[in-house]
């Protein structure tokens, strides 16, 4: 430790060469640092300058480096449904137009059963027997089942229309808009609110069709932009068919003559709707096609292929035929001819009579008369018949059927049994009186009858049936008298007035 010593001022180790001490800054006379003895260490390093080598003179002094951070983690990418981004229409578009398609075929098949309903019951209001009841039966069937097929289908494709429109709705954003007139939100809820789905749906469709050009101007709002008259023909048409389904406030069809205007504005509206859903198909292609080029001019999306003139003619056509090839083959089918030919007999005295197929009687001038087989819609013959009389706009009847006497039992058989079929279109079971069997003389014969009074519940049906030999052929001449108000007794009468002018 020769070379070292402490300093007299402060005590630390430094080289007794030094003439300052590089700790306190003193400076030391030469000898002034004392030699250590042999033997002892420093309390600590001591200070000396360092010898740099001149490789290390030369280098360059380079800063320390502080440590990079660890890279964040990766955001999650945003949501695609994200306000501004687009989202293609193209494939929700398609299945509308198969949608719309179907439903005009759909729409075809209940045109038809509302037309052939509204016939029926126009015949019915001209001649109350001119449809059978199985006739009635099956036409009102056959309408309301098609009308829940028709109506389910309306749900789906309202389902779908609403995503297409909310979606189109949004690609506005996406298109550069700064905002939209209306929440996206009330691309659903405006179809459900009372009056106001009488225009917003509209005023949604018209903004997203005009901030959807091709021009960067059009993706600001302009309420005063053109839209095509199909716009408005669909919106049109939609309206007209709520107004024709909503048929409630037409009053009770319990009267003919409602009954006939409620089928007849139910049919017109079931051709409204196939027109509203034509409309609609072009709607959803032409806007779906406009978007799809904006998005293309702004490389969101790749563009819609171009269609030929023929294609597009080609596809109006479909539509049409569409609706005609399900209407015209379904009407065909199911418009029957009528149940019962209409009687035009002599006119005397305000008194006519019927005059066929062996049997003859008169009846009232008032009255509508028809024919049929008695076993069906065909025409009556020699041995089957039966003749339907009553007053328009009246259910009392007055009935004249014959049929071959080998096939009957005996007339107060055929009474009783007459009675039995009447009483089984009642529910439940129905209080019944009924007259003993009373005879009077037809045609040097007998015929028998026997008066009724059926009530179930809030029902009631009187009147009287009665069946006797022809007394010029091997037949059984049977005389109903239905009667829904009244006595019994008027319909004894009635079949005793008949059969003063009646002869077989």
């Amino acid at each position: 430790m020769g070379k070292f010593g402490p300093c007299p001022e402060c005590g630390q180790v430094i080289s007794r060469d030094l003439g300052r001490c590089p700790y306190c800054r003193t400076d030391l006379a030469p000898g002034a640092v004392q030699e250590l003895p042999e033997g002892t260490e420093p309390a600590h390093r001591p200070w000396e300058p360092r010898r740099l080598r001149f490789e290390e003179a030369r280098a360059p002094v380079v800063p320390p480096v502080e440590p990079s951070p660890a890279p964040a983690p990766p955001a999650p990418p945003a949501p695609p449904t994200r306000p501004g981004a687009y989202r293609p229409t193209r494939s929700l578009g398609l299945a509308l137009q198969l949608m719309f398609l179907a439903w005009m075929g759909l729409g075809g098949l209940l045109a038809a059963a509302r037309i052939v309903e509204w016939r029926f019951v126009d015949r019915l209001v001209s001649n109350p027997f001119a449809v059978s009841y199985e006739q009635a039966v099956a036409a009102d069937d056959r309408a309301f089942r098609l009308g829940l097929v028709v109506t389910a289908g309306y749900v789906v494709t309202g389902i779908l229309f609403i995503i297409w429109l909310r979606r189109s709705y949004r690609n506005l954003l996406a298109f550069g808009a700064p905002s939209t007139r209306f929440r996206d939100g009330w691309a659903i809820g405006a179809w459900f609110v009372p009056v106001l789905n009488l225009f917003r749906p509209k005023q949604i469709v018209d903004e997203a069709w005009r901030r959807s050009g091709p021009g960067p101007a059009d993706a600001f709002y302009a309420p005063g932009g053109r839209v095509p008259a199909v716009l408005n023909l669909w919106w049109g048409l939609m309206i007209a068919g709520r107004m024709f389904g909503s048929w409630f406030w037409l009053g009770s069809p319990d009267q003919p003559e409602s009954l006939r205007f409620l089928a007849l504005w139910l049919s017109i509206g079931a051709v409204v709707e196939i027109a509203a859903a034509a409309a609609a198909f072009w709607v959803v292609t032409l806007l779906t096609r406009r978007q799809a080029g904006r998005a293309a001019a702004l490389l969101l999306d790749t563009g819609p292929r171009p269609v030929r003139r023929l294609a597009a003619a080609a596809v109006a056509l479909t539509l049409p035929l569409a609706a005609a090839g399900a209407t015209v083959p379904a009407f065909m089918v199911w418009d029957q001819p009528e149940a019962f030919a209409a009687v035009e007999g002599a006119r005397d005295g305000g008194i006519r009579r019927y005059d066929s197929y062996g049997v003859s009687f008169d009846y009232p001038a008032e009255f509508v008369a028809g024919e049929a087989s008695g076993l069906g819609t065909a025409a009556p013959t020699t041995d089957f018949g039966v003749v339907a009389l009553a007053e328009p706009g009246e259910d009392d009847g007055l009935f004249v059927q014959w049929i071959p006497s080998w096939g009957a039992g005996t007339s107060a058989d055929m009474v009783d049994l007459s009675i039995d079929s009447l009483l089984s279109s009642f529910e439940g079971v129905p209080l019944v009186h009924s007259s003993p069997l009373v005879e009077v003389p037809f045609g040097g014969n007998t015929f028998t009858y026997r008066t009724f009074d059926v009530t179930a519940d809030e029902e009631k049906v009187v009147g009287a049936v009665g069946f006797g030999p022809c007394p010029q052929s091997e037949r059984l001449i049977g005389v109903y008298s239905i009667l829904l108000a009244g006595e019994p007794e008027v319909g004894a009468r009635q079949i005793t007035d008949l059969l003063a002018t009646l002869s077989c």
